[in-house]
């Protein structure tokens, strides 16, 4: 500190310099902190995963691998409309269904595509080898109806299964017999070539067991898997290898 005085005796303190702090520069926020159009995307993606399976009809799925060698699906491949859903077992897709219980896989449901994979053959071999990180699941998931029908013979249907298939699947449907007298009274609720007969009188069984069923019944209601009305599965027609059966 120091002082002076001027000629007329005033005495002039000192003033002791500050230095200026320079102009205050905007802070910019690092773009990964920055909340608003990134956060609003990510919850309108969220929202989109979360949509759940319908109550019938197509939809897809994609299935993490991450610690599992298979997707834990038992599949029926009696038809080559695609394989259905038998059962859930240890595997990928149990642990999908527990984390996203409205978006689970279910017994009936058929399998349109697998990655690349889009025919039953297809389908097989990928499920046989190695799989993805993950898998992309495209599905449609069966509209269910109960068919009364009466008979003193056949039913008028050509059925096709397995020993172990789930139930039967329709081949041909015949011109005249009750199913096509059903068809013709109800062409809304058709019973149509592709389609899959579950349970006979409110009772699941394998293919051969069901025939029989049928053969020795003449009051029957039907429980049925439509499928033939989603146009994302084929047409069902090929030579066969398996079974076939008229009823």
């Amino acid at each position: 500190m120091w002082c002076c005085a001027d000629a007329s005796g005033t005495v002039a303190e000192e003033v002791q310099a500050v230095t200026a702090l320079p102009e205050a520069t905007p802070v910019v926020q690092p773009e990964a902190l920055k909340p608003a159009v990134k956060a609003e995307v990510s919850v309108k993606e969220a929202k989109v995963k979360e949509e759940p399976a319908p109550e019938f009809g197509p939809f897809s799925v994609q299935i993490p691998m991450k610690g599992f060698s298979s997707l834990g699906l038992l599949l029926d491949f009696t038809s080559d409309v695609r394989p259905m859903v038998k059962t859930v077992e240890v595997g990928a897709v149990e642990k999908f269904n527990k984390l996203n219980p409205s978006r689970s896989i279910q017994p009936y449901d058929v399998i349109v595509a697998l990655d690349e994979a889009a025919n039953s053959s297809e389908i097989f071999q990928k499920m046989e080898g190695t799989l993805s990180h993950t898998v992309n699941l495209k599905l449609v998931r069966p509209k269910k109806q109960q068919v009364p029908i009466s008979k003193t013979e056949g039913l008028g249907l050509k059925l096709e299964y397995k020993s172990t298939s789930l139930g039967a699947v329709i081949n041909v449907v015949s011109s005249s017999g009750p199913a096509a007298k059903w068809n013709s009274e109800h062409p809304n609720e058709a019973l149509c070539a592709g389609d899959r007969i579950l349970a006979v009188n409110g009772r699941e069984m394998v293919g051969p067991e069901m025939l029989e069923q049928i053969k020795a019944t003449n009051e029957l209601m039907l429980t049925e898997a439509l499928l033939h009305c989603w146009p994302i599965l084929p047409t069902f027609s090929r030579p066969h290898l398996w079974r076939r059966m008229p009823t």
